[in-house]
C-alpha cells in the first residue's frame, strides 16, 4: 500500500459557483406541483416510501431561494460552504440557502440534468470510499459488492434484521465510520453485517497508516480510527467541491 497520499484539506470556506437548468428551475417554479410528483415517482421507481409532503415544501423553498439570488456573470450563483461547528476538517456543508445539497433528490436531479455530474451520488460515502480503496491499494470487496448490489443488501438486512431500510443505512454508515461494543451488538449476530464490520475495521486501519497527517490530528480521541475515515472520505467529498 502507498502511503501518504495527498489529502484534500483546508479547503474551508470555500465558495463554488451553482449551475443549474434554468429552463427547469423557472418551469418547476411556475409549476410547484411538479416537485411533488417527481419526488413521488422516483421514491416508487426506488421502491421507497417517502415524508412526499416534506420534500415537496423542501424543495419549493430550495426553488425560492435560489430565484432570490443574484446569478452572476458566468450564469451560476455563489454558494459558500464550511466545515460542521467546531471542526477543520471533513465535510463540507452548504451555508447559503438556495443550494442544491439541501434540495430533495428528485428535483435535483431535473435541476442538473445535461448541466453537471450531481455528485451527492446515492451511496456517496461508500462510493467515495471504494475509490479511495483503489486509489491507494487496499483490498474491500465487501464494499465493492455493497456498492454494485446495494438495494439486494439493503434488502437482505431489512429483511433478517426485522429493520426498515433507512435503519439498514445508518447501520453500515455506523460500521464504515466506527463501532463502538455496544453497535456491534447492534448487529444482532449477523454473520454478513460482522465480516462488513471486520472489513471496515481494517479499512480504517489502513487509512490510519496512509494519511498520518490525519491520524495525528486525532490522536488520544476515543474511535480514532473512525475518526480519521470519516475526514478522509469528508476530505474528498470536499474536494469534489473544490
Amino acid at each position: 500500500m502507498s502511503l501518504s497520499k495527498p489529502f484534500i484539506a483546508d479547503l474551508a470556506p470555500n465558495t463554488v459557483h451553482q449551475f443549474v437548468d434554468e429552463g427547469v428551475l423557472a418551469l418547476l417554479n411556475a409549476n410547484p406541483d411538479l416537485v411533488r410528483h417527481l419526488e413521488a415517482k422516483g421514491a416508487a421507481e426506488k421502491g421507497k416510501k417517502r415524508a412526499s409532503d416534506r420534500h415537496y415544501d423542501d424543495g419549493v423553498q430550495v426553488m425560492a431561494n435560489m430565484l432570490a439570488r443574484t446569478r452572476l456573470e458566468d450564469g451560476g450563483r455563489a454558494i459558500a460552504y464550511a466545515y460542521g461547528k467546531n471542526r477543520k476538517a471533513g465535510q463540507l456543508y452548504a451555508k447559503t440557502k438556495g443550494s442544491l445539497q439541501t434540495a430533495p433528490t428528485y428535483t435535483r436531479h431535473a435541476l442538473t440534468h445535461g448541466v453537471l455530474r450531481d455528485w451527492d451520488m446515492a451511496n456517496a460515502f461508500f462510493a467515495i470510499c471504494r475509490d479511495v480503496c483503489r486509489m491507494i491499494n487496499i483490498p474491500c470487496p465487501m464494499i465493492n459488492d455493497y456498492c454494485d448490489n446495494r438495494e439486494a443488501t439493503l434488502e437482505g438486512i431489512c429483511t433478517r434484521l426485522s429493520v426498515r431500510r433507512g435503519e439498514a443505512k445508518s447501520l453500515l454508515l455506523a460500521t464504515l465510520n466506527g463501532l463502538t461494543n455496544f453497535s456491534r451488538q447492534e448487529l444482532q449476530g449477523d454473520t454478513w453485517l460482522h465480516r462488513f464490520a471486520d472489513e471496515c475495521e481494517r479499512v480504517q486501519a489502513c487509512f490510519v497508516r496512509a494519511y498520518p497527517e490525519v491520524a495525528a490530528k486525532k490522536k488520544g480521541k476515543p474511535n480514532v480510527r473512525g475518526k480519521v475515515t470519516g475526514d478522509v472520505l469528508g476530505g474528498f467529498m470536499a474536494g469534489i467541491l473544490k
